[in-house]
C-alpha cells in the first residue's frame, strides 16, 4: 500500500516550483490595452528634488552682476574760473623831482593896496586861494620857453609835521623872477638862488619890459617860495617854516578844500 502523504507531499513541492517558474516569466498584455489606456502622469515637487552630488556653491563665490559693481571714483570735474577781468593799468603822471628843505615864507596878497600878481591883468582875490608864488616869471624876456607857469599845481609838503597839501602857482616870488636853474631842476639838487646869496646886495631882475633892473636890494632870507595864508594854515606853518614841494599833474591832484575855486584864467 502506497504511503498516500508521501505522494502528496511530492504534488505539493511540484506547485510550489511551477509557481515560481510562472512568476518569473513576463506578463504578457492583451492587445489593444496598452494603446488604449494612458499611463498617468506623476509630478514631483521641486523642493522635494535633492541633488546631493551638486556641492552647493558659496554665496561669496558667486560674482555680482555688472549693475552692482562698485563704480571706481572719478575725481572731481575742474570747472573753469571765469577770467579776472583785467583792470585798466593805474594812468602815469608825470611828476616833478622834489625840492627838499626849502625855506617857505607865508604872503598876503590882500594886504597890498593894490592887489596884482606878477600877471598884472589878474586880481589875485579872485583866483585859488591856495596858491603860491615861485621866483620865475614866464613872462619875463628870454624865459618863455618854460611856460606857461601860471595856474600850474604843486604838492607841498611840511618838513616837521609831515603835512601836505596842494596850491596852484599864482604869483611870483620871493626876490627873483629868473631862477629857473632851481623852479624846473630835474634832479631837485639846485639851492635856490635865495639861499645862496643871502645877506648879499643884488640887482634883483623884476621887470616884464626890456631888462630893467631894479634897485640894488639885500637879500634878507633864503626863502625858495612864498605860501598863501590858506595853505600856512592847513599846513601848520607860522611865518615861515621848511617845505618840500615838487609839480603836479591836475589829474594827481586829490579832492580837497584846493579844489572849491580852482584857477583857470591865464
Amino acid at each position: 500500500m502506497r504511503n498516500p502523504s508521501g505522494s502528496g507531499g511530492l504534488l505539493l513541492v511540484l506547485a510550489v516550483v511551477l509557481g515560481l517558474i510562472g512568476c518569473a516569466q513576463p506578463k504578457q498584455e492583451m492587445p489593444g490595452m496598452a494603446e488604449s489606456l494612458p499611463r498617468p502622469k506623476i509630478r514631483i515637487p521641486k523642493e522635494a528634488v535633492i541633488v546631493s552630488h551638486v556641492p552647493p556653491r558659496s554665496v561669496e563665490s558667486v560674482p555680482p552682476p555688472p549693475s552692482m559693481l562698485p563704480m571706481p571714483e572719478l575725481p572731481a570735474p575742474v570747472i573753469p574760473l571765469p577770467e579776472p577781468s583785467i583792470a585798466a593799468p593805474p594812468p602815469v603822471f608825470e611828476l616833478g623831482a622834489w625840492h627838499v628843505d626849502i625855506q617857505a615864507t607865508c604872503f598876503d596878497l590882500s594886504d597890498s593896496r593894490r592887489p596884482r600878481t606878477a600877471w598884472n591883468s589878474i586880481d589875485p582875490l579872485k583866483e585859488n586861494p591856495f596858491h603860491i608864488a615861485l621866483p620865475f616869471n614866464d613872462h619875463v624876456p628870454g624865459c618863455e620857453e618854460y611856460g606857461p607857469c601860471k595856474n600850474r599845481w604843486v604838492e607841498v609838503l611840511n618838513v616837521d609835521t609831515g603835512q601836505r597839501a596842494f596850491a596852484q602857482w599864482e604869483d611870483v616870488g620871493p626876490w627873483f623872477a629868473n631862477d629857473a636853474e632851481y623852479v624846473f631842476d630835474e634832479t631837485g639838487t639846485v639851492r635856490p638862488h635865495a639861499e645862496v646869496h643871502e645877506g648879499k646886495r643884488l640887482n634883483i631882475f623884476r621887470s616884464t619890459k626890456g631888462t630893467h633892473q631894479r634897485p640894488i636890494r639885500r637879500i634878507k632870507n633864503s626863502a625858495g617860495i612864498d605860501l598863501s595864508p590858506d595853505l600856512c594854515e592847513i599846513l601848520n606853518i607860522n611865518g615861515q617854516g621848511l617845505v618840500d614841494w615838487r609839480f603836479v599833474e591836475e589829474d594827481y591832484v586829490p579832492e580837497g578844500p584846493w579844489k572849491l575855486r580852482v584857477s583857470t584864467r591865464p
